[in-house]
């Protein structure tokens, strides 16, 4: 689902994201997935930012 939406707000997905999203564990997914809602860009899903 979350390489869906992705794909839906971003377009077509490089192949090291796909691999990001492979190996992920549920807790990584959930950041990422909340990440989507407020992201501009794709970098912005996949920074690991200290405050949140």
């Amino acid at each position: 689902m979350l390489e869906k939406l992705l794909r839906l707000k971003f377009g077509e997905l490089p192949a090291d994201v796909r691999t990001r999203l492979v190996t992920a564990k549920a807790p990584e997914l959930e950041r990422r997935g909340e990440r989507i809602l407020s992201a501009n860009a794709l970098g912005d899903v996949f920074t690991d930012r200290e405050s949140q």
